[in-house]
């Protein structure tokens, strides 16, 4: 999406305080709770490639929506139809490239596959950026429709991927409840899961409170949306050669290691950020996005691993989506109260202090 970067921005320009904005947050992350298992069970049950293809849709609608729609209850039917597009590809593109090499007899190559992923998304991330900072200098409205034309024709390629492979689906047609009860009978015998789930949800909140914090403290700085679309794109490339060789790092370094690494680099730039200036800023922007970029394929393949039945593969995957957006809708409301009371850097400083205390929970349950 061009606008992901600027979002905050139109939000603002629009009226919308921060506690809106944080709200808006809640009705995405809402939205994924409700939806995203029943969408992991729709891709399970009927093709990864025909649900993530209709998401795909949504999402293109979502972005043209913001052309003709404003005001705050518009911008939270947009952000319900953004989350929905959301959740029909969430899960569903993991399970479909794991259970892809399963069948190879190649899922030992699963990290070093979802890095490339990693990489070709945050690339794509970086040109958006990019484009999105040129456009948002003339008309940040400029954003929308380009948004929405890149989207679909995301989806027609993903319809035409969904063609050449008619077999992807499961063939397993047990209804929803059915499906979920046993979901929640692997998380059940898997504790592992369960503490995997919730680190994942922790790295998480920096991801989704990043768009909404830190590019207004750029701003606030005399950076130009040009300049944010350049740091941006910059920090993305980083991020994309990080996922690219997230594998080679979980060969040559322990995954102990690499667990309390992300989060202490995230939270130590945080804090950091709050109270830098000039082209620190910058810096500490570049550190906490790349560092990003490692978060998605290093947490899919711990995920993966442990999950040892294919036909509910997309199904796990939609419930760890749905915990850690949990755990945004509860701060991000939160944390735009504390903006709007007590400026930018004390909303940083609350999504540290928070994911002070939850890394020090997981250390303490952490299995051995």
């Amino acid at each position: 999406m061009l606008f992901k970067t600027f979002l905050v921005f139109f939000y603002l320009e629009s009226g919308l305080n921060f506690a809106q904005i944080g709200i808006l947050h809640s009705v995405f992350a809402g939205t994924v709770i409700l939806l995203e298992v029943p969408t992991g069970i729709w891709a399970d049950r009927w093709g990864r490639g025909r649900v993530m293809g209709y998401g795909a849709l949504a999402m293109a609608f979502a972005a043209l929506g913001y052309t003709f729609l404003s005001g705050f209850w518009g911008f939270a039917f947009l952000e319900f139809l953004l989350a929905f597009g959301l959740t029909m590809t969430s899960g569903a593109d993991s399970a479909f490239l794991y259970d892809a090499l399963k069948r190879a007899g190649q899922e030992k190559e699963y990290a070093d596959l979802e890095g490339k992923a990693g990489f070709a998304k945050h690339v794509g991330m970086a040109t958006s950026a990019l484009a999105g900072g040129f456009l948002a200098e003339i008309d940040l409205a400029y954003l929308f429709p380009a948004s929405a034309a890149v989207v679909f024709l995301a989806y027609v390629a993903i319809r035409r991927m969904d063609r050449s492979l008619p077999s992807e689906h499961t063939h397993v047609f047990q209804g929803s409840p059915v499906r979920l009860c046993e979901a929640l009978g692997q998380l059940e015998t898997q504790k592992g899961i369960w503490w995997t789930v919730f680190y994942s949800a922790l790295i998480f909140l920096f991801i989704r409170s990043s768009d909404t914090l830190l590019q207004p403290v750029l701003r606030a700085n005399g950076y130009s949306y040009w300049k944010i679309g350049v740091a941006a794109a910059v920090s993305a490339m980083a991020a994309a050669v990080a996922s690219r060789h997230t594998a080679g790092m979980m060969r040559k370094f322990s995954e102990r290691s690499l667990l309390w690494a992300l989060p202490a680099v995230l939270i130590i730039s945080y804090a950091l950020f709050a109270t830098g200036t000039g082209w620190v800023l910058a810096l500490l922007f570049f550190t906490n996005v790349s560092v990003q970029g490692i978060y998605s394929p290093f947490t899919k393949t711990l995920l993966n691993r442990a999950i040892s039945r294919s036909e509910l593969r997309a199904t796990l995957l939609s419930m760890e989506s749905s915990v850690k957006r949990m755990v945004v809708a509860l701060m991000m409301p939160v944390v735009g109260v504390v903006v709007d009371r007590w400026g930018l850097s004390a909303g940083i400083l609350a999504c540290v202090a928070a994911a002070c205390v939850a890394g020090l929970v997981l250390m303490i349950t952490a299995p051995r």
